[in-house]
Parts: structure tokens; sequence; C-alpha cells
């Protein structure tokens, strides 16, 4: 994205792990919606953890 076009965002912008990260967030959100708040955290920064491996096994 350049810096004199910042109203356009495409996917190819935004990182297609990190997309998939939100949607695991989501999904924890929507499948747990009673769990405490730290839940939320611990299972967000795991996410989080999985995500940056499934990372660095693609590279």
């Amino acid at each position: 994205m350049s810096l004199d076009d910042s109203s356009k965002l495409t996917l190819n912008d935004i990182d297609r792990v990190f997309a998939f990260w939100v949607v695991l967030v989501i999904l924890w959100n929507y499948g747990y919606p009673n769990a405490e708040p730290i839940y939320d955290v611990v299972v967000a920064i795991s996410l989080f953890f999985l995500v940056k491996l499934i990372r660095n096994y693609n590279h």
C-alpha cells in the first residue's frame, strides 16, 4: 500500500496469516462466549504463536 493512497486496502496488503489468526480468534469468541477474559487473552496469544509457527514453516 502506498502512502499516497491510504484509502484503499486490498487483501494483498493484509497479511493472509494474520487474517487467519483473526478468524481463529473470532471463532473462539463465538464458540466460547462465556469464557473469562483471561482465557480470551491466553487463547489469542496462543493462536498468535501457532500462526507464527505456520508462517515460519511456510517460508
